[in-house]
């Protein structure tokens, strides 16, 4: 845990955590951090996420096979104004998805450095299991 980065394997019990069995041996992709959250929808589809930098920024993977692989997932920038002429994204450390119906919620937060409009999160949903996220607004 050196300098607050830490790697991860991934652990299920089917016997109610009697006992354990690592189904995935690195589901970061060789990625350090800190685990942000883990979720899973149903027994194969599954978010994870990883924050860097003391919480300043983070990452989402995805699974729909219970884990056994992860990909990262691509959540698009909202750039707001900054001056005349230059933007930024200010939202940059996702949490992990809720259900909604048939629709997937994401609440992307600003990290520790985060000071944008008080504070807030992105709203993002998906209409296709996580595959792609539409920015909703502002929360």
């Amino acid at each position: 845990a050196a300098a607050g980065s830490r790697f991860y394997s991934l652990k299920k019990s089917d016997d109610g955590g009697e006992t354990w069995q690592v189904i995935n041996q690195d589901p970061f992709s060789g990625n350090s951090g800190v685990a942000a959250g883990i979720s899973f929808i149903d027994e194969n589809l599954g978010f994870i996420s990883l924050s860097h930098s003391g919480g300043s920024y983070g990452e989402m993977y995805r699974t729909d096979d219970g884990g056994i692989t992860f990909k990262p997932v691509t959540i698009p920038e909202v750039q707001v104004k900054l001056t005349e002429t230059e933007t930024y994204n200010p939202f940059d450390s996702p949490g992990v998805p809720t259900q909604k119906g048939n629709v997937l919620q994401l609440l992307v937060g600003q990290g520790q450095d985060g000071d944008y409009n008080g504070g807030c999160d992105a709203l993002y949903q998906s209409e296709d299991n996580g595959v792609t996220w539409e920015f909703v607004g502002e929360q």
